[in-house]
């Protein structure tokens, strides 16, 4: 009955070895794939301790499964349980090194640690080897020396990750710093057995122990992995703000000499008799103006995405009207005719920034898109509120959207139509401002008769 019980105790010990073999390769396939897609050096560093820490586990497993001490084999097992771990810890404060200073380690130097630590784990296994009175020392060499090395290995780990600043302040960083301190812990107290057993006393490692060893692992893996995906996060942020910026200036600066181009083209209109040079100064004024819309485009979504929503009451009879009297010269010169019952109803709980952006560029396109066969043009406007929701409507009779051209109507610079000097941006950043306002933007089309834009948004009223 013994030998049953000691043999359910190693199976169990064994099994869970193997399931911290499998979850130490997975976390290093998933390091270096980021090593690889992020080409950040350190993660290669991370992958290969997780790599050393799985043949850790092999060995640990293989050393339990081979019961006798005398055999060769079981030496070989040791070597290979006591090299793996001193390396795993070796890479893991490499990487965490190169995270922090951002340069990798002089090569010569890092060769001379990895030949220090591997002499060291392999002189601490061979040490009293084949003297069957000192069991004492080789326990205290082989088990002792790693706990306590790993444990204050992982304590530096938890106390680089939680205080040095180059790691973002997030969920991640924290979860992987306090479970680098209670697998810091953890070793230590394997290490405080040692020592009580080997000063005469008696101290067994409490059964549950593997239990706790696999949940510290996971979550330690848990952790460097969630980190990692909030630290790309927090760079892509960083990027996409300072690339907005860069937009923003950058279209701003471009205005004024372009305002400035088309000061003179028109000045010269005036000043210029020859026939063919006033031919030349409409065509720089034209394409200044195609120029200008496209800038101008690129502040509206530039404005889009830096503005913070602000939400407030909004008369939508205000807003349609000053968006139909921007247009309105344009409807006249295309003999467009613009619909809108105002109603004291018809408010809601919106932006009022980014509702003109949208109604803006909906209602231009409607109005420049239209069929030249049609003998009634019209741009209608609706709006619709229920309990749940607010819809907008921009229905127009115009030249429609090709079928094909349909599911791409809402990328950048798209043009569905060259009849027609557009620019391409105006639905991608209509849709990135409804998108913006949590609501939805879509359409149906007809090609020679016209498109329906529905808006929907959440009502916030109440």
């Amino acid at each position: 009955m013994l030998n049953a019980d000691i043999s359910d105790v190693f199976a169990r010990i064994m099994a869970t070895y193997m399931v911290q073999l499998v979850l130490g390769l997975l976390v290093s396939a998933i390091f270096l794939y980021f090593s690889i897609t992020y080409k950040r050096r350190f993660l290669r560093s991370w992958a290969l301790s997780w790599l050393a820490f799985a043949v850790y586990m092999l060995a640990m497993f293989l050393i339990t499964g081979q019961m006798s001490d005398q055999k060769p084999v079981h030496l070989l097992y040791t070597m290979l349980s006591q090299v793996s771990a001193f390396l795993q810890l070796l890479f893991l404060l490499s990487g965490t090194y190169q995270f922090i200073t951002k340069r990798r380690p002089i090569p010569v130097v890092f060769l001379m640690f990895t030949i220090a630590v591997v002499s060291v784990a392999v002189v601490s296994v061979l040490m009293y080897h084949d003297d069957p009175a000192a069991f004492n020392q080789r326990y205290a060499l082989r088990y002792g020396l790693r706990t306590f090395l790993l444990g204050s290995g992982y304590m530096v780990a938890a106390w680089l990750v939680f205080f040095n600043h180059s790691f973002i302040k997030s969920f991640g960083q924290q979860l992987m710093a306090i479970f680098f301190l209670l697998y810091s812990m953890d070793q230590f107290y394997y290490c405080a057995i040692i020592v009580v057993n080997l000063s005469g006393g008696q101290m067994d490692i409490p059964s549950f122990f593997g239990v706790i060893d696999l949940m510290l692992i996971a979550m330690i893996g848990l952790g460097m992995v969630l980190w990692l995906l909030e630290d790309e996060r927090d760079k892509l942020r960083k990027t996409n703000r300072e690339l907005d910026s860069f937009l923003y200036s950058t279209s701003h600066d471009l205005r004024a000499p372009l305002a400035s181009v088309l000061g003179i083209a028109n000045i010269a209109k005036y000043e210029v008799n020859d026939e063919k040079a006033l031919q030349l100064f409409s065509m720089i004024e034209n394409r200044a103006k195609k120029l200008d819309a496209v800038i101008g485009d690129i502040l509206n979504l530039a404005r889009s995405k830096k503005m913070e929503l602000k939400i407030e009451p909004v008369d939508f009879n205000k807003i349609i009207e000053e968006v139909l009297n921007d247009v309105k010269v344009i409807a006249q010169q295309h003999n467009v005719e613009l619909q809108y019952t105002q109603d004291s109803s018809n408010f809601l709980f919106s932006d009022k920034n980014q509702l003109r952006i949208v109604l803006g560029n909906l209602i231009s396109n409607a109005v420049k898109y239209q069929n030249p066969d049609e003998p009634k043009p019209l741009v209608s406007v609706k709006f619709r509120k229920d309990a749940r929701k607010i819809s907008i409507l921009v229905i127009d009779n115009g030249i429609g959207i090709p079928e094909d051209s349909q599911p791409k109507i809402f990328e950048m610079f798209y043009r569905a139509s060259l009849a027609t000097e557009g620019t391409g941006l105006g639905l991608y950043i209509a849709k990135e401002a409804v998108q913006k306002l949590g609501g939805e933007i879509t359409f149906t089309s007809e090609e020679g008769k016209g498109t329906t834009f529905k808006i929907a948004l959440p009502y916030l009223g109440k």
